[in-house]
């Protein structure tokens, strides 16, 4: 177990991505790949160590001063810079318009057919808003990673229902946790365990789980609304269109927490990466277990006959603010760990709330972590 955990710590080191030489202090970024050294992260006065994929945790007084974060200017217009705000503004009609219409037609196949560029574009979205503030398009092997982030959400997209339509909707619900959470993970898991070092990068493997939950997210509104009929179908757009970002972000808040303690210690599970993991389970099961028992488990209940619009909008109007409270709440879940993937070239131009506190996930002594130390691993 030390020899592959020695292994798997060389590995990290190895030629599969670019390492750029190692200076003494921090230097100014080349490109777009950060340096191993060390760097201002936000905190006045210090400064954290970056070993060219990941900060490793160890954080120093920056007696030299030679750099420091500039203050964050607020841009009321900025977000017409961000390239999900546009995606986002496109792929709602394309979703909502298209499902009203069905509604009024009873024919859910022309919110199938019309809104499938809109929840892809929803979807990719929901991904952006997290990944470009992590600049994952530095990651190398970018495209396949993609691929395979896509593949892992299709093949959770097929499983997790042959396994909880095995139960009754009233206990299938409080287990959609472990069986959802645990199914975007498997691919991207596996790669982090038995994969090279382009899936043990932390920003690699966020994104992975990331793409897998869009997916998985994408899959379920056409479950949903393959259910639907009448004016239940644009009940069920106006409340999915863009709450399906909780697979996005739900799954992502523990991925970048495994990912990021796995590489810190050297090996796949860790203490931190567990109880994320957990942590997202019981989010989840308790989110659609506490739903069912407000709802209704009933087919009457979850495939309400509304055949007039007056008759759905208590329920459209219900979807909407928790799909809103729901996405806000995952949206700062997420942000927590993901901010700690932050590469130094893109902390002084993120927000400060965008900006990595330094946790110490996985670091060997702590929080109940411990690896064996390879020599073939330098300082920064």
């Amino acid at each position: 177990m030390v020899e592959s955990e020695k292994n798997l710590q060389a590995q990290r080191n190895g030629a599969d991505m670019p390492t750029p030489s190692a200076p003494a202090t921090n230097p100014p970024t080349q490109g777009n790949v950060s340096p191993r050294g060390t760097y201002p992260y936000g905190v006045t006065g210090k400064v954290a160590e970056w070993d060219s994929h990941a900060w490793t945790g160890e954080v120093h007084d920056d007696t030299d001063r030679q750099s420091v974060v500039g203050p964050w200017h607020r841009h009321p217009l900025g977000v017409l810079k961000r390239l999900w705000f546009w995606l986002f503004l496109a792929g709602l009609p394309l979703t909502i318009i298209p499902a009203y219409v069905s509604a009024t037609e009873n024919n859910v196949h022309l919110a199938g057919l019309f809104g499938f560029a809109g929840y892809t574009i929803l979807m990719a979205a929901g991904v952006l808003i997290i990944s470009g503030q992590l600049r994952t398009r530095q990651v190398a092997h970018l495209w396949q990673l993609v691929v395979l982030g896509l593949c892992s959400g299709l093949a959770a997209s097929l499983v997790a229902p042959a396994i909880e339509g095995r139960e009754s909707a009233s206990i299938g619900l409080w287990l959609a946790g472990p069986i959802e959470e645990t199914l975007k993970l498997l691919v991207p898991f596996g790669l982090l365990v038995f994969g090279g070092v382009r899936f043990r990068d932390p920003r690699a493997g966020l994104l992975m789980v990331m793409i897998s939950g869009a997916v998985f997210g994408w899959t379920e509104v056409y479950g949903y609304l393959g259910e639907a009929k009448g004016y239940e179908i644009f009940a069920v757009a106006v409340g999915r269109s863009f709450g399906e970002w909780f697979h996005i972000w739900l799954t992502g808040f523990a991925a970048a927490v495994i990912w990021l303690a796995a590489w810190r210690a050297g090996r796949a599970w860790t203490y931190a990466g567990g109880v994320a993991w957990v942590i997202i389970m019981a989010v989840h099961s308790l989110n659609d277990g506490i739903s069912g028992l407000l709802g209704g488990t009933s087919k009457a209940d979850l495939n309400p006959d509304y055949t007039t619009l007056a008759q759905a909008w208590p329920s459209v109007w219900q979807n909407l603010l928790t799909s809103v409270v729901t996405v806000v709440v995952l949206y700062y879940l997420c942000r927590y760990s993901a901010r700690e993937l932050v590469p130094p070239d893109a902390v002084d131009g993120n927000a400060p709330g965008w900006r990595p506190r330094i946790k110490t996930w996985g670091v060997p002594g702590r929080a109940g972590e411990q690896s064996a130390k390879s020599p073939s691993t330098p300082p920064a």
